[in-house]
């Protein structure tokens, strides 16, 4: 799983910021929550999804099945976006 390089991610404060670098099929930016921003650092580092869910759930005190549909539904959403590659 590969974040698509033709986006920049910029870390804003307690949010990450996806902006388009040349691609006409996307204009504009989107905004991702501090939960998002920790999910693109893993992938960014390159992680799959169960390595990244297996890192969450080491961190954060929460049910495993619900961190790993959180994370699968936001890896969904961030490729159907174009800003993963599959």
């Amino acid at each position: 799983m590969k974040l698509n390089s033709e986006f920049q991610f910029v870390n804003l404060d307690d949010e990450i910021v996806a902006v388009p670098l040349n691609s006409a099929a996307f204009s504009g930016v989107l905004k991702l929550n501090k939960e998002a921003q920790a999910i693109i650092e893993l992938l960014q580092q390159g992680m799959s999804e169960q390595d990244v869910v297996d890192t969450l759930d080491k961190q954060y005190e929460t049910d495993k099945g619900t961190l790993t549909q959180y994370v699968h539904g936001l890896i969904e959403s961030l490729t159907n976006a174009g800003l993963i590659e599959a």
